[in-house]
């Protein structure tokens, strides 16, 4: 009986530090990637992204809200007033919400936390591994014209247009394979059937690579994006503001040869 006891005594004390494995000591819960993934997808959480400007439109996950946690010289030679940090506005982040909060690599997202969670939020959760993780992992972000032209440059990815035909013939990104998400009659007056669209020609799209895609501004992009993901594919990345953004930024596009 004094065995049966104690054994029950050490269960119930050991239970509680299991259940509280994740949660800090200063109130907010770490969480995976993956987990994190999950809570993004669901689109119930606030997500907020601490690093500096110069990190955040390099590349970001979508729907992230920029409020940087402190100035990083390494990063952004830009150096923000306090005004401009988290400490300051931190009422422009919900009370209401759950607020998943990352950085590069983990360490200034949970300082985030810490301030957060002292300022009486209760909902506090910190990406483990930061962006560097998500990327690795395969998750989708959306990436500048300069970070898409280093992409680009590795010579590792498919780069993948999805605009119609008439657009592609204008002028597209070099290396670009054209498979029009849908059709666009303003842009294209030539109605393509359902079997020369991307939905039912995803079969071209190789699957042990990374896929860059982009449209004209990047709405259409970022719907096929989406259907990628959802179809299975991994390290989607969408080129935001479209070929619009990668000519103002300088970028060359080429024309088929006739």
């Amino acid at each position: 009986m004094f065995y049966f006891a104690a054994v029950l005594m050490a269960f119930l004390i050991i239970i509680p530090g299991i259940a509280a494995a994740e949660t800090c000591p200063d109130g907010y819960k770490n969480v995976s990637v993956c987990k994190a993934e999950k809570m993004v997808e669901k689109e119930d959480v606030f997500l907020l992204d601490v690093r500096t400007p110069a990190e955040f439109n390099k590349t970001h996950i979508e729907g992230a809200i920029l409020i940087p946690v402190k100035n990083v010289p390494a990063q952004d030679p830009v150096e923000l007033s306090s005004d401009e940090l988290l400490e300051v506005r931190i009422n422009e982040v919900p009370a209401n919400e759950k607020i998943l909060v990352y950085c590069k690599s983990g360490a200034r997202s949970a300082a985030a936390c810490s301030l957060l969670v002292s300022n009486g939020y209760r909902k506090v959760y910190n990406m483990r591994g930061g962006i560097d993780c998500w990327l690795a992992r395969g998750c989708t972000v959306d990436v500048n014209a300069d970070k898409a032209d280093e992409l680009l440059g590795t010579g590792e990815f498919f780069l993948l247009d999805v605009r119609t035909p008439a657009e592609f013939n204008a002028g597209y990104i070099e290396g670009a394979i054209l498979i029009p998400l849908k059709n666009v009659p303003k842009e294209d007056p030539v109605e393509l059937s359902p079997e020369k669209l991307l939905a039912q020609r995803l079969c071209e799209i190789p699957e042990n690579k990374p896929i860059l895609v982009y449209c004209k501004s990047g709405t259409r992009s970022d719907a096929a994006r989406d259907l990628l993901v959802d179809s299975g594919y991994r390290h989607v990345y969408n080129l935001e503001g479209g070929i619009v953004t990668w000519k103002a930024e300088g970028y060359p596009t080429v024309c088929p040869v006739i």
